[in-house]
């Protein structure tokens, strides 16, 4: 065989090979509700509850962690396509200790597409997920009669990319919240809006 349709024989299979392994994702083109949830833990015995959709994820944290208390620190719900971006002022992700200081959240993410598999539930493609808030840390006073100052510190993470199946619950991290005794995790579910 001659060399250079060889090659060019081999570079049109994988190039074929390659389409299809691409292919395999659906565009992101209608809408999807994304809806992340801040679930706090730690020891303090308060009995919080916890909604229904989330009561196997914190089965399961239960099994890893030791934590006696679980509950719903905050929720964020968007309805959009393709890419998001989103930020808010939340004081329920602050923690106890704040004295009243709000803490800032801005998360962000591409959604890919589904998947084409023929099992249900589906799987939705994430790219880029990057989730941050911005918690205040009390700076000790320097007298009885000054004000309580803060300064804000960063916590987070960042994924390139992941899959999690649709209507899911998904626990994507886990974050120490600087609170000796407590930490955050955070759980993703994606809704086709069909």
């Amino acid at each position: 065989m001659n060399k250079p349709i060889f090659v060019f024989f081999l570079l049109l299979v994988f190039g074929a090979i390659s389409g299809s392994a691409q292919s395999s994702v659906r565009p992101a083109n209608e809408p999807y509700e994304l809806i992340l949830q801040v679930i706090a833990a730690d020891n303090s015995n308060s009995k919080s509850s916890i909604p229904p959709n989330l009561s196997e994820t914190v089965r399961r944290l239960k099994t890893i962690y030791g934590f006696s208390d679980y509950r719903l620190a905050a929720s964020m719900y968007v309805r959009a396509g393709g890419a998001l971006e989103y930020k808010t002022v939340s004081p329920e992700l602050a923690g106890a200790n704040a004295g009243g200081a709000p803490a800032f959240a801005d998360w962000s993410l591409r959604v890919l597409g589904r998947t084409a598999e023929v099992q249900t539930p589906k799987s939705i493609e994430i790219e880029g997920f990057r989730f941050s808030v911005r918690i205040p840390v009390a700076i000790p006073k320097a007298d009885e009669k000054s004000d309580a100052r803060f300064v804000y510190e960063s916590i987070g993470i960042t994924s390139a990319r992941f899959s999690l199946r649709e209507n899911v619950p998904t626990l994507v991290s886990s974050l120490a919240t600087g609170k000796p005794g407590e930490m955050m995790f955070l759980v993703l579910t994606v809704r086709s809006d069909l």
